[in-house]
């Protein structure tokens, strides 16, 4: 690429239009002046890829170029009796021969000007290859994920964005992780995730650039967003998930370097991301309950502490659900234990069915679970209690050789840091809760007093 600006300095005005005549034939944008001061005054405020001019030695205006410029310039001294072609030289040549010269410097400028950017570039692929690496050993799903949303917002330089995870047994897509957004609400940010035009573009095969003012609401972001990034994550036509990433008004588009840049690592990161789903699914046969397919209890003691402990440290929220089934021990009675174990299977699987795939149902013990809700308040916890309420009374569980069994529950909420701020706390709150609704009417939602 050749060098875009020149400056040329001479007290006479006939040489300045000359000496600027040859850069212009050379292809550079050419200032001139006459004298230092001006010269130092454009030299501060543009970026000069060649000096050529007179210099007087007096106030030794060279040597303060040598120090003010950068390593980079070329400068050609011309003086009365001859031109310097390199800054530490006083190479002594006719004038009238600047002209012979000065396409060689123009020539040695640009093999010099494309050898640097072909050696910046080799190092920005270095470092994007370091840095896929570095998280493709990253072996937790959710750090995972975090990592990756932070990485494409730094390479995109986006303001923010959302990141999702494709559940294979949903057919939709959940909330995973997100950056630079004004909300923590996050059953808002997965509803975002599962309308209807954001589903569409990350079911895309390639990566897609939006623009448009509709894809997300005022209050979102700091600003109002004016153009969207869809990139999918793939592996051998496996859909994985995808990351969604936005871009203000008051910026630039989206640089299509840096997406050409992007386009390299996204099939690594997705591979990176299919890795840390398998040993995921791996660690979940450790931590899962056999029967109903939930977590288990040791899973839930050391969950519930470390989601109290990320909101604690980011000022977020976390409600728990404990669900007591009414009159279960009927069931085994009836039917035996092999059947009641289905049945409790089927149970977990509303359950499971009617929260977010970021949430977590746990069998806490017998016939009792719970629900832990990331970033959602007491309301919110409230809404998804009803809607299990409503899938377990609304249909009845039949299985060979039983009767139609309508199942209901009781329901116990409480939220951190509303009713309390240990583990402790909270489960004997949610517990609380659960056995006045099961006292009171048996099939009841009821959130925690203060």
């Amino acid at each position: 690429m050749s060098p875009e600006k020149a400056l040329v300095i001479h007290p006479n005005q006939n040489s300045r239009e000359r000496l600027s005549s040859l850069l212009k034939k050379e292809g550079y944008y050419v200032d001139g002046v006459a004298g230092v001061d001006e010269a130092l005054v454009l030299i501060s405020e543009n970026s000069y890829q060649l000096v050529l001019g007179s210099f007087p030695e007096k106030g030794g205006f060279f040597s303060q170029l040598e120090r003010r410029l950068p390593s980079t310039l070329k400068i050609v001294v011309v003086d009365g009796e001859g031109v310097a072609v390199k800054r530490e030289a006083r190479l002594i040549l006719e004038v009238d021969l600047v002209e012979k010269i000065l396409p060689l410097i123009t020539l040695q400028l640009r093999k010099e000007a494309d050898l640097t950017s072909e050696i910046n570039k080799l190092r920005e692929e270095v470092e994007l290859f370091k840095r896929t690496k570095e998280l493709a050993l990253i072996p937790d799903l959710d750090e995972l994920a975090v990592e990756i949303l932070r990485f494409l917002v730094e390479l995109a330089q986006a303001e923010g964005g959302l990141l999702a995870l494709f559940d294979k047994e949903k057919g939709k897509y959940a909330l995973k992780g997100w950056q630079g957004v004004l909300t923590d609400d996050v059953e808002y940010l997965s509803s975002l995730i599962e309308s209807k035009r954001i589903k569409e573009l990350l079911n895309k095969d390639e990566i897609k650039l939006v623009r448009g003012k509709r894809l997300f609401e005022k209050g979102i972001f700091a600003e109002e967003v004016t153009s969207v990034l869809f990139v999918p994550f793939l592996v051998d036509e496996e859909k994985l998930g995808g990351v969604v990433l936005a871009k203000l008004a008051k910026e630039k588009e989206f640089d299509p370097e840096r997406l050409a840049r992007m386009s390299k690592v996204v099939p690594d990161l997705a591979r990176a991301f299919k890795n840390s789903l398998a040993l995921s699914r791996t660690n979940e046969l450790v931590i899962k309950d056999d029967v109903t397919n939930a977590y288990n209890r040791r899973f839930f003691e050391r969950y519930i502490e470390e989601e109290i402990s990320r909101c604690e440290r980011y000022g977020l929220v976390l409600s728990i659900i404990f669900i007591d089934l009414n009159n279960f021990k009927r069931v085994n009675e009836l039917y035996g234990h092999a059947i009641g174990s289905r049945m409790l299977g089927a149970v977990a699987s509303r359950i499971i069915r009617e929260v977010r795939s970021i949430d977590r149902v746990v069998r806490y013990g017998g016939d009792e679970f719970c629900v832990v809700l990331p970033g959602t308040a007491a309301e919110g916890a409230f809404r998804a209690a009803e809607r299990i309420k409503d899938s377990l009374e609304s249909t009845p569980f039949v299985f060979p050789g039983t009767k139609p069994t309508y199942i209901t529950a009781a329901f116990g909420i409480a939220s951190y840091p509303r009713h309390g701020l240990t583990k402790k706390s909270l489960v004997n709150k949610a517990d609380q809760a659960m056995f006045k609704a099961k006292k009171e009417k048996k099939a009841a939602i009821i959130i925690a007093e203060e």
